[in-house]
């Protein structure tokens, strides 16, 4: 079980209980729909809930939306256990191929005009074609590597901003927190186990939610995009009712992904 986003007993009480003279009960309040920003990461979470069935608060019925800003490096192809130096340089040739591609049709659909786009955007796609081109008349070994670190550079100087939005089911399992988890979603397979704590902050007098969302597992080796998970597994995100912040990204490129 995940004991991430506890809530400490002077926060235990639920909705406006702590406000109720003694000796009265107090009626049980979610919060209403509430934006929270995640604590070490440029990222937020819109949340809104609502009883699946009318009173009994056992299951939640959940809208939850992200926004988050993200510069990470994908997982080195070329430094795979076992790996020939004729395997290092397929798994170059096949990253940098596999990312240009994707430029060249995007610069097409926007040479057609069936698409438009920022100079950021465009100098983003524009780039990669090039090592895409740079990678194709590569003669040796050492041509491909230096194709290959170009796009790993401009990986690393990239910025994704990366949007979803999902419908969740959590059931109660104590009395300030919900779990989800949906089991294994997407191509990849992965197991996002989602959790609901309420609580109050000195900031937030008034219930807040706290939302953490948690990868576990996913079957990484299906797809080479898979291996990018492995960067988030077992490390949890947390969203509360923090100060808002700005976004620290220091970028040369912007792209934008779909989470899901």
């Amino acid at each position: 079980m995940l004991t991430v986003g506890s809530v400490s007993s002077a926060d235990s009480q639920l909705g406006a209980a702590a406000d109720v003279p003694q000796g009265r009960a107090a009626p049980f309040t979610l919060p209403g729909r509430q934006t929270l920003a995640a604590y070490a990461q440029n990222a937020w979470a819109h949340v809104e809930c609502s009883a699946v069935l009318p009173g009994n608060y056992d299951q939640l019925k959940c809208q939850i939306g992200t926004l988050e800003v993200v510069k990470e490096d994908h997982p080195d192809s070329t430094a795979e256990p076992g790996l020939t130096a004729s395997g290092q340089a397929e798994a170059a040739k096949s990253d940098v191929e596999t990312r240009s591609s994707g430029a060249n049709e995007e610069l097409a659909k926007l040479k057609a005009g069936t698409i438009t786009t920022t100079p950021e955007h465009k100098t983003y796609w524009t780039d990669l074609a090039a090592v895409g081109h740079e990678m194709e008349s590569a003669g040796d070994s050492s041509a491909i590597k230096a194709a290959w670190s170009k796009m790993r550079e401009i990986e690393k100087n990239t910025c994704r901003i990366a949007f979803g939005a999902q419908e969740l089911t959590f059931a109660r399992t104590g009395e300030n927190r919900w779990v989800s988890n949906p089991g294994p979603q997407g191509s990849c397979q992965e197991v996002v186990v989602h959790v609901l704590d309420l609580g109050r902050t000195q900031e937030t007098p008034s219930p807040s939610w706290q939302y953490t969302q948690k990868s576990v597992s996913a079957a990484l080796d299906v797809f080479p995009w898979c291996r990018a998970i492995k960067l988030r597994i077992n490390r949890p995100k947390v969203y509360g009712a923090a100060p808002n912040h700005g976004i620290e990204a220091g970028c040369k490129y912007l792209t934008v992904d779909t989470v899901w």
